[in-house]
């Protein structure tokens, strides 16, 4: 079975199609943490950017670049045209997202009593979780 046929399992879309797909979903799960980040008092916000910078080891602002790159030459040209030590650097930093949102997560729950707001930072840290973790297992089978 080779690279490309691990894809076309999915549906028929082509590798970069489906890579593609899958870096516009993380590129939303960017946006949306910026906007919680962003609706934060002062004092957590900066935390949180710090925390986010330290962990995934780069800047919200530079990940979501780092991923808009990509997407653009996903957009313009085939799979194997990407320098497999770039894929493995997003597969990096991907892995170091996923590892941030789950931590974030847990701190997040730790700053309410409230059932309720708890349910919703579990349903929506869950939803962001699962969308960079199907981005992170097809950069895995990429570079494998």
């Amino acid at each position: 079975m080779g690279l490309f046929d691990r894809f076309r399992e999915k549906g028929n879309l082509r590798p970069e199609e489906e890579l593609r797909r899958l870096v516009l979903q993380v590129l939303e799960v960017l946006r949306e943490t910026e906007g919680i980040m962003d609706d934060l008092p002062p004092e957590l916000r900066q935390g949180a950017r710090r925390s986010f910078d330290e962990s995934v080891g780069e800047s919200i602002g530079d990940c979501r670049k780092r991923l808009e790159k990509m997407d653009r030459k996903l957009l313009t040209g085939d799979l194997k045209d990407i320098p497999r030590p770039e894929l493995t650097g997003l597969r990096e930093r991907m892995t170091r997202l996923d590892e941030h949102l789950i931590r974030s997560y847990l701190g997040a729950l730790k700053l309410t009593d409230d059932r309720r707001n708890k349910k919703a930072i579990r349903s929506s840290a869950r939803r962001r979780a699962d969308q960079v973790e199907e981005l992170l297992k097809a950069l895995e089978k990429v570079t494998r």
